[in-house]
């Protein structure tokens, strides 16, 4: 190999290797920045992982039959708590319990305090399987059938360092 042939074997590998650094670290920062998220925030997986844990919890306590249909479905008011309508899409603020409060206390229903990532709000929607009537399942009635729900993890700001999640469950939990 002659002196020549080196000297540009050797621009070529540093000229390789620049832009190798360069792309890593552009990258680098980009991936840095989704991944932290935000203010409080784990990243994405450990995020993500809380607010599963913390909707089973919420499904667990939405799934008792002591609270009623009625309750749940925004007809059945007590002293002034704020209501929870599940069919209601046209007033979010009645689905969805604000990002970084226990959406158990927000509905006045009883539970242990949930805490979810901050910036997420926490909302429950009703599906086309409404569950029937207390007197109906309890009595066996032929079509008595138990409701199918949605929980959903809504993030504030959508991006790749925020998903939103949801999860089914079925209420009242004897009788699904």
């Amino acid at each position: 190999m002659s002196l020549l042939e080196m000297v540009v074997a050797m621009m070529m590998l540093v000229l390789f290797t620049g832009v190798v650094v360069a792309v890593l670290e552009l990258t680098a920062r980009f991936v840095a920045d989704q991944e932290a998220g935000g203010d409080g925030a784990n990243g994405v997986l450990i995020d993500h992982q809380e607010i599963q844990a913390g909707l089973d919890q919420l499904a667990e306590v939405l799934g008792q039959p002591g609270i009623s249909k009625e309750r749940l479905d925004g007809r059945l008011t007590e002293q002034g708590w704020p209501q929870i309508a599940f069919s209601s899409s046209e007033n979010p603020d009645r689905v969805c319990a604000p990002a970084g409060s226990n959406p158990l206390a927000w509905w006045r229903l009883p539970g242990p305090s949930l805490s979810f990532p901050a910036g997420y709000r926490i909302c429950v929607w009703r599906t086309g399987l409404v569950e029937s009537s207390a007197q109906a399942l309890s009595s066996l009635q032929p079509g008595a059938k138990a409701g199918i729900y949605v929980l959903q993890a809504l993030p504030e700001r959508s991006g790749a360092a925020s998903l939103p999640t949801r999860r089914l469950f079925c209420r009242p939990r004897p009788y699904c």
